[in-house]
């Protein structure tokens, strides 16, 4: 303090406060080779400013329930508890199953469709469900052009997260123009098109990838509706982007931000000024099964995130989504999340909250950086369709995800609940799972009276099947199209229009993106346990022997136990064999520091063996650790250590695992 002015302090030298600071790396966080989050950024970079939404974001709810019926129960619940727009995943085989247009009109009975906007990610149903979604609406007299939304045509995101493309690429871009065609001259509220990141963020690509490659995919959309005669204008005013977000909120706010700045450059270099709405959802990955309550906390950081980063439209997931099909309740804590955080908590008053945050500002730079680095690579490799097809993307998000993997076994990306700080206790949430069996029966509803003259049908599906052998990626695809929707007018089921749409194509065929949840492995450990538990009918057993060692330890040891569902006792050295005689462990575990094992400690790793321990666990990295080998012990571990690995070991060595 100077003088006697309250508001008045000394200066402070940077390199003296540093110094006194101590070791600064410890708040940088590497991300990717080439960007790391630095908490104590300083600097705010010299670029353009993000543009993002004005105003509120819209409330989604999105839906995958097979039962038709039950998802309709769920959307009128939606719908009357605050939810804006619709987001449904459905199809033949996937997400809500409808076969006819009666089926669907089953699904949306609840909804005012001149009111509603209905976004639709049908995979390869896309001209059968868009077709139904027509006939409902003739059938309540609701035009085409009152209709808005987004009919979801996907081909490359349905190859990657199924890895198959029934029609082959040729035939998903057809489909996928003829439907741009079609809503830019008849259903203008409609949006053909969806770009979905979805593939890419539950398979542990990085955030600059997630950003590159769906733009990449995104530009050759636009490309290919261009050479099938729309203007780069209108093939820009179909496209609809959705990313998801996981549990870094800091750093899903810098991707979402940094997604509009690459976006907005290559809207430069295109002269085009449009900008696709935005819809941000919760990924799969950070969720869990075992202590899925802490998924709620979970879904806040999503919307915080979200709705900090600029989405257009947020949806986020049911804590219970991974556990199995959501109930009523659960279903509404999510969407009161959104109400609460939007309008109670007033997220959506201040536009760009992040800006001027030196971090999230150095972060955003980082990212759109690397991202327009990969895109150029992409683009340089013939475009996302060809990245795609000759498994480049494939091979990267492998690369992106393997140090990733070797972070979750070491616990360096921990789980709150599964592998950090398990409940052992824990009731499981119990869903019971939809028997498909049954939906498939249920399957068939007429829309309104079943009128439709058979013969009528007939001609157009032959009718459908010769245009389907002939038409190519060409403006040529909106009679497809006409067909194909007429075909649903009249009743023609999905089912035989998606076998005429094959047309005799070859399948496109690539491995999937598998979804990387950091939470499996654990609950699989878990898994194992409980059910060998159930075999021999009473739990693994563990015994902690506590040799001087710091409380922090005995816990690093008992927490790390519990991941794999193995209960444990603790004592003190000197009353091992007592406890080994009144409860055999099958598993010892002895804690001490370092340097403090000693030739008590190799007795003890030895007293345990001999009291029947099938694994014999040290804590920590002794520094005679040779001395316990020799004496049994099985295995050391400390902070950073591959754990899962150890468990796995453990779980081998006890009779769990075979």
């Amino acid at each position: 303090m100077v003088g006697s002015d309250p508001d008045a302090f000394e200066a402070v030298d940077v390199a003296a406060w540093q110094e006194a600071a101590g070791d600064l790396a410890k708040l940088r966080t590497p991300l990717t080779p080439s960007v790391t989050l630095d908490a104590l950024a300083t600097e705010t970079p010299d670029a353009p400013p993000v543009l993002l939404r004005q105003g509120e974001w819209t409330l989604v709810c999105e839906h995958d329930d097979p039962r038709m019926e039950v998802a309709a129960e769920h959307i009128a619940a939606d719908l009357a508890g605050g939810a804006e727009a619709l987001w449904l995943r459905v199809g033949l085989d996937h997400g809500v199953r409808v076969l006819t247009p009666g089926d669907l009109g089953v699904v949306l009975a609840p909804v005012d469709l001149a009111a509603v906007p209905l976004f639709l990610e049908p995979e390869v149903d896309l001209l059968g469900v868009a077709g139904a979604l027509f006939a409902v609406a003739r059938h309540r007299e609701v035009p085409r052009d009152a209709l808005r939304g987004c009919l979801g045509a996907d081909p490359v995101g349905t190859l990657l997260r199924t890895g198959e493309l029934a029609s082959g690429l040729g035939g998903g871009l057809r489909d996928l123009v003829g439907a741009a065609h079609f809503c830019r001259d008849q259903a203008p509220g409609l949006r053909a098109v969806l770009v979905s990141s979805a593939s890419y963020h539950d398979g542990g690509a990085t955030p600059s990838e997630e950003i590159a490659w769906s733009i990449a995919t995104a530009i050759d959309y636009v490309r290919t509706m261009q050479r099938a005669g729309l203007t780069r204008r209108e093939a820009v005013a179909q496209l609809q982007f959705k990313l998801c977000v996981g549990g870094r909120v800091f750093v899903e706010i810098a991707k979402l931000r940094a997604f509009r700045r690459v976006w907005a450059l290559v809207s430069a270099a295109t002269s085009i000024t449009t900008t696709p709405p935005l819809h941000v959802a919760s990924g799969r990955g950070h969720r869990t099964t075992r202590d899925p309550w802490v998924n709620q906390l979970r879904g806040t950081a999503e919307v915080f995130a979200a709705a900090l980063g600029g989405a257009d439209s947020i949806a986020c997931a049911a804590f219970d989504a991974e556990v199995g099909p959501s109930d009523l309740a659960s279903r509404r804590f999510a969407r009161n999340l959104q109400l609460v955080l939007r309008d109670e908590a007033h997220l959506a008053r201040v536009h760009d909250p992040a800006a001027g945050s030196h971090a999230l500002e150095d972060l955003t730079d980082q990212l759109a950086r690397e991202a327009w680095a990969l895109l150029q690579e992409v683009e340089e490799r013939g475009g996302m369709l060809r990245a795609v097809r000759t498994g480049f993307i494939g091979s990267a998000v492998a690369a992106a995800r393997a140090p990733r993997w070797d972070r979750i076994a070491r616990r360096m990306e921990p789980v709150v609940g599964v592998s950090e700080f398990p409940d052992l206790e824990e009731v499981p949430l119990e869903r019971e799972p939809v028997a498909l069996r049954d939906v498939e029966v249920e399957l068939g509803n007429v829309l309104g009276e079943d009128s439709g003259d058979p013969q009528e049908r007939h001609q157009a599906l032959l009718a459908i099947a010769q245009l389907a052998r002939q038409t190519r990626v060409s403006a040529d695809a909106r009679v497809l199209v006409e067909a194909v929707f007429d075909a649903s007018l009249l009743g023609v089921d999905n089912f035989s229009l998606a076998t005429l749409l094959r047309s005799g194509r070859g399948s496109l065929h690539a491995e999937p993106l598998m979804v990387v949840r950091p939470a499996a492995p654990f609950e699989g450990l878990r898994a194992v346990a409980e059910r060998f538990a159930e075999k021999r009918e009473f739990p693994l057993r563990a015994l902690v022997v506590d040799y001087g060692a710091p409380r922090a330890r005995v816990e690093f040891m008992t927490n790390l136990l519990a991941t794999a569902g193995i209960p444990h006792r603790t004592c003190q050295a000197e009353d091992v064999a007592e406890a080994c005689a009144a409860q055999v462990p099958d598993v010892g575990v002895v804690c001490a520091p370092d340097d403090g094992y000693g030739e008590l400690g190799a007795d003890l790793v030895a007293v345990l063996k001999a009291k029947g321990a099938r694994f014999v666990l040290a804590a920590g990295r002794p520094s005679d650790r040779e001395a316990l080998e020799k004496k049994g012990l099985d295995a050391a571990v400390g902070v950073g250590d591959d754990v899962l690995g150890v468990l796995v070991r453990c779980l081998q060595a006890t009779g769990a695992l075979r």
